[in-house]
């Protein structure tokens, strides 16, 4: 096949998930980015057309087991795509597309091998300042009077939380020496966190505030790989997942970052997913160079399995400032389990334990849309049919009685003065026959039928039970009247 090829069309109407482009992964990287690159143009281009779907996902997977063939598929928001359906489609028909849809994948998936027991312990992770940024840089006061770009690097002076749960002499030591490498310790973050050294200080347009610092933040443990420009992570969660974020600090990844260095390299999703050098160095470096080469020993087996970008409530889920607008962006990057293996030999500790199953989208998807609004479409669909059965039932019985030339019985019941006065106005009988009273009521037009078995001769104890002002027969006797 060619280097890569981008599909005309895009039609959302019968999947949430439509093919944009495929690509050789063997080809050279450069082409293949310049072909991603356009792939993600299309994609904001139509998302940018259809204001409902501001909720997906770009996924690149392999299309078999050689993984040589990739497909870039644009996968909106399930729900989204069924309230899309609905202005279009009867509910019959939304809810055969829908249903269809999650057959298929269903279907097409195999669920993968349980995970093998890793010979290394995960590390686990530490509590950071979640916002390091602020507590290192001071807002100017007014956009108009200060520059966003260059914020003033706070005085090294405590607030009054930190004055009393932290010695003075720590305190004096900062003031005395803040060219330190300690300073690295800033005395405006919260005592019982750690301190990241590489965040984000970029300035960001918010939801309900004024502008505020990204304060994105790589915990130092889980940092994989840092070079020219980019950032790998390791997921917190012990799965074979990583992330390929901006480094904030540009030109000091794997130096030392200066005190008050203003680190402001940010990028978001929409951003990444256009930038020809950000692909570029995922399929150069990261995925030729480092994985293949240096970790996996130039083996055979393509060492990724699905290569992902989330937007909208989905990016905004997995954001730890929830009030930004927009959020630094970061690549998902499943890896297979042998490639967590290779990790583990060359003793790369922040992949150590990373052996568990990662996010299965597909699968999450499915169980969104059923669980919001499909399932419940369906069973209310069921018991519509189960009334339209029931209903038919009746007039085929309506029917056949009509061709036998029956009519239908119809139930009597009564109060017990009722039941009496009747007994008195129909029979009489001084041995109490219980068996004669009854033909005694057949001959007066009222049937009794379904005795199986009489225990007592009295009438009462035996036929009639009174709950209330009403009369019912016992459950012994069996006894049903009908007129």
């Amino acid at each position: 096949m060619t280097s890569y090829a981008i599909f005309d069309n895009i039609n959302l109407e019968k999947k949430p998930i439509v093919e944009i482009g495929t690509f050789n992964i063997k080809c050279p990287p450069k082409t293949i980015a310049e072909g991603l690159v356009k792939m993600g143009t299309k994609c904001l281009d139509f998302i940018e057309q259809s204001v409902a779907f501001n909720t997906f996902r770009i996924e690149i997977t392999p299309v078999n087991d050689q993984k040589l063939e990739w497909v870039y598929n644009l996968q909106v928001q399930t729900t989204t795509w069924f309230e899309h359906l609905c202005q279009n489609f009867s509910k019959n028909e939304i809810m055969e597309i829908a249903r269809s849809y999650v057959n298929s994948v269903r279907d097409s998936y195999s669920p993968p091998p349980p995970p093998r027991k890793s010979e290394k312990i995960s590390v686990p992770s530490n509590k950071y300042c979640e916002h390091h940024a602020d507590c290192n840089f001071e807002h100017p006061i007014s956009e108009i009077d200060q520059d966003w770009r260059n914020p003033r690097p706070k005085k090294n002076t405590c607030r009054r939380n930190f004055t009393n749960r932290k010695p003075k002499n720590l305190i004096c030591f900062h003031e005395q020496n803040p060219n330190s490498d300690k300073c690295y310790i800033s005395v405006h973050c919260p005592s019982n966190v750690d301190q990241p050294i590489i965040f984000c200080a970029k300035s960001l347009p918010q939801m309900n505030r004024t502008n505020h610092f990204c304060n994105w933040y790589a915990e130092n443990e889980r940092i994989v790989l840092e070079n020219n420009g980019w950032i790998v992570l390791s997921q917190q969660d012990d799965v074979r997942e990583v992330l390929i974020c901006p480094h904030p600090a540009i030109g000091y990844e794997n130096d030392t970052i200066p005190p008050n260095y203003q680190q402001i390299n940010h990028k978001n999703n929409r951003e990444l997913i256009k930038d020809f050098t950000f692909w570029n160095w995922v399929l150069e470096y990261f995925l030729n160079t480092y994985l293949t080469k240096e970790i996996c020993e130039d083996s055979k087996q393509c060492p990724i399995e699905l290569l992902a970008l989330n937007f909208g409530i989905w990016k905004a889920a997995e954001a730890k400032d929830k009030r930004a607008k927009e959020f630094h962006g970061h690549l998902h990057v499943h890896l297979t389990r042998s490639a967590i293996d290779r990790f583990e030999i060359n003793e790369v500790d922040a992949m150590y334990g990373k052996i568990g199953i990662p996010k299965q989208y597909s699968i999450q998807d499915c169980e969104e849309l059923e669980s919001k609004y499909l399932l419940n479409l369906e069973i209310n669909r069921l018991q519509q049919d189960m009334r339209d059965v029931r209903d038919y039932l009746g007039e085929l019985n309506e029917k056949m009685d009509h061709i036998l030339g029956l009519k239908p019985p119809s139930i009597t019941t009564m109060s017990m003065e009722q039941f009496l006065q009747k007994l008195d106005d129909f029979y009489y009988d001084r041995n109490n026959n219980f068996m004669s009273y009854l033909n005694s009521f057949q001959e007066h037009g009222i049937s009794v039928v379904d005795i199986d078995y009489l225990k007592e001769k009295d009438w009462i104890e035996l036929g009639v039970v009174k709950i209330g002002d009403r009369i019912i027969m016992t459950r012994e006797s069996k006894i049903v009247c009908t007129s």
